[in-house]
């Protein structure tokens, strides 16, 4: 949708520009007189007999007009640059669509991978919690620690298998949200890569990081923009 209104607003340019070239329109007529007759000035008085025309009966008419529009007080000119500036709003406006899809894909991403890293380290907890149930049992047989020890275990272990059934429904979720933007089946597993950041981006600063969001933010760009037409 964005890309055909980025379509539209160059074609619209190009019927500004072509408003400077001048209007040409072109006509022409062809016409055959046949059966013509014509008498003598007050030859009737004399002879009325009719005499025949002896021009040719063949009618040729043609016709050029030219119409061009030497100054406007630079009308044309500003709807010109009015136009100009329009489109490229409207392509930095498709660039902030592109942007901001691909900003949501990366959000989807980093859900996804959270997710699995935070499955896989409460289920190591169940693992934990599970074994030292176990022990915790055996040492109440024992008489070496109390009820309350026991059922505090047993406890942790039910919260821990709770939270990893949540942590695996958001799994689901997120897996699904991520195949949507990305056109796959919601179903569709990855296999996804670990996150290891460029090494360029290690050594860069904050304010390296804010000038590089202010020279290509889409954003602003289009607020810019969006300034000089208004």
């Amino acid at each position: 949708m964005q890309r055909q209104q980025v379509e539209l607003s160059a074609e619209l340019v190009k019927d500004r520009q072509n408003e400077h070239l001048p209007r040409v329109a072109a006509s022409g007529r062809y016409a055959y007189l046949g059966g013509l007759v014509a008498y003598t000035p007050h030859a009737w008085l004399q002879n009325p007999e009719q005499v025949a025309v002896p021009a040719s009966p063949h009618a040729v008419r043609v016709g050029l007009e030219a119409d061009w529009e030497v100054y406007t007080g630079g009308r044309l000119k500003n709807q010109i640059a009015s136009q100009v500036a329009n489109e490229v709003l409207e392509t930095e406006r498709l660039t902030l669509t592109a942007s901001d899809v691909r900003l949501r894909v990366a959000t989807a991403y980093l859900d996804v991978q959270r997710n699995r890293e935070y499955r896989a380290l409460t289920a190591n907890n169940v693992k934990e919690s599970e074994r030292r149930l176990v022990q915790i049992r055996s040492l109440y047989k024992n008489g070496v620690v109390l009820r309350s020890d026991l059922l505090r275990a047993e406890l942790q272990l039910s919260q821990q298998k709770l939270l990893l059934i949540e942590i695996g429904n958001t799994l689901i979720l997120t897996t699904q949200r991520l195949n949507i933007l990305l056109g796959a089946p919601e179903d569709q597993a990855h296999q996804l890569a670990a996150l290891s950041p460029p090494p360029a981006a290690l050594g860069a600063s904050y304010p390296d990081y804010l000038g590089q969001a202010q020279a290509q933010a889409p954003e602003l760009r289009v607020a810019g923009l969006q300034t000089r037409l208004s």
